[in-house]
């Protein structure tokens, strides 16, 4: 397992421009295979988001490797370790609003970076389509930071919308390191990228 502490900042992963009020449907899906940036440092975030003007950003991660596969698990030691390197990756970004789904390996994940940042996590419901759920935080969140924890299942579909079902990213079973930025202007492109964070998974 490669330990983000000890490497080096390498490129950017993945830079993929969409257009949000045209139809690109030459764009559709992720590549099989990209080149990721390992966070090693906590201000390159911090550097990547800037002071963006009439851009609301979300911070997709989903939870943490969990305890077992029972119905509502908490986070192992892995998985704690994992919430630790992501509040330490995004200390010295301005979180404005943090949000998981209603269990405890998706609220453990983003709790220390709440805590952090002084900010509650808010549940939502996992009844709620993606079309409400991104409305709603963009609506109560507009030009701001939101961090988002989710599942294999859920980011890709928050993504897909987001991106006006451009993208559709794949999250296997055992992949928890992603760590997925979209910047969506008032107007204009949106911006998604892909990095990586914590100890690497397949």
């Amino acid at each position: 397992m490669k330990n983000t502490t000890c490497v080096t900042l390498l490129v950017l992963s993945m830079t993929l421009t969409l257009s949000w009020t045209t139809k690109d449907t030459s764009i559709t899906h992720l590549p099989d295979t990209v080149d990721t940036t390992y966070i090693a440092h906590d201000d390159f975030i911090p550097r990547l988001i800037g002071n963006q003007q009439n851009v609301t950003t979300f911070i997709f991660v989903r939870h943490g490797e969990k305890e077992d596969n029972s119905a509502d698990p908490t986070l192992n030691a892995r998985g704690i370790a994992r919430a630790d390197e992501l509040m330490r990756v995004l200390k010295k970004v301005t979180i404005d609003a943090v949000y998981s789904s209603p269990f405890k390996r998706t609220r453990n994940t983003v709790m220390p970076t709440a805590i952090h940042h002084g900010k509650p996590v808010t549940d939502y419901s996992v009844h709620t389509s993606y079309q409400e759920l991104v409305q709603t935080i963009r609506a109560d969140h507009d030009q701001k930071i939101v961090l988002i924890a989710g599942h294999s299942n859920t980011i890709p579909g928050l993504i897909k919308v987001l991106t006006d079902d451009k993208i559709d990213l794949k999250i296997t079973e055992n992949q928890y390191d992603n760590l997925l930025i979209v910047f969506v202007p008032t107007s204009g492109d949106i911006l998604v990228k892909q990095l990586k964070y914590g100890n690497s998974t397949p």
